[in-house]
């Protein structure tokens, strides 16, 4: 009897849709829950060499373009250029500054060297905590860098020689209107 039930089961089996299809889960951040999706070309991409050539990966397609993309919001750097030149000046040079707030030296350089680009908000965020930290320090310790001090000199100096100039430089005035008649 036990026979025969086992050759309905295995009759049941190889009839539904299920069964022909293979099936894997998913784990990836698109999900909210593992899900089982077809094991095709069409959910899942594939090995095309090495040892695990013709299986397929572990998240599926949505995922992968997901991972990307979840905490990826981008800011100017225009917006914390100043900061990350402070904390530069109080750590001492770039690799200081990115070992010290613990963000690769290659944003600190791209954020300081070039007037246009963007850095992501968890950097951003590293660095002005970052930079908090190293003013904290310098207050607590009770100095403040050199390198700090003398650009701020530069940067006064500056400022007032702009100041100078506008005031001692006159007010062009408008061009005479016969100059735009024809």
């Amino acid at each position: 009897m036990p026979d025969v039930r086992q050759a309905e089961r295995t009759a049941q089996k190889s009839l539904s849709p299920v069964s022909e299809i293979q099936a894997k889960w998913c784990r990836g951040p698109s999900h909210e829950a593992p899900a089982m999706l077809p094991d095709t070309e069409e959910f899942f991409y594939f090995y095309k060499s090495g040892p695990r050539e013709g299986k397929s990966h572990s998240w599926c397609r949505a995922c992968h373009s997901w991972n990307g993309f979840q905490n990826s919001t981008l800011i100017d750097c225009k917006k914390i250029l100043p900061y990350v030149l402070e904390l530069v000046l109080r750590c001492g040079s770039r690799e200081a500054a990115a070992n010290y707030s613990q963000v690769a030296c290659s944003a600190i350089y791209r954020i300081t060297s070039y007037g246009q680009c963007t850095v992501q908000v968890a950097t951003a965020r590293k660095l002005l905590l970052a930079l908090d930290a190293r003013r904290r320090e310098d207050r607590a310790a009770g100095h403040t860098p050199e390198a700090l001090l003398q650009h701020r000199m530069k940067m006064a100096d500056a400022e007032r020689r702009m100041e100078i100039s506008a005031e001692t430089r006159p007010v062009p005035l408008p061009p005479p209107s016969h100059y735009f008649e024809e």
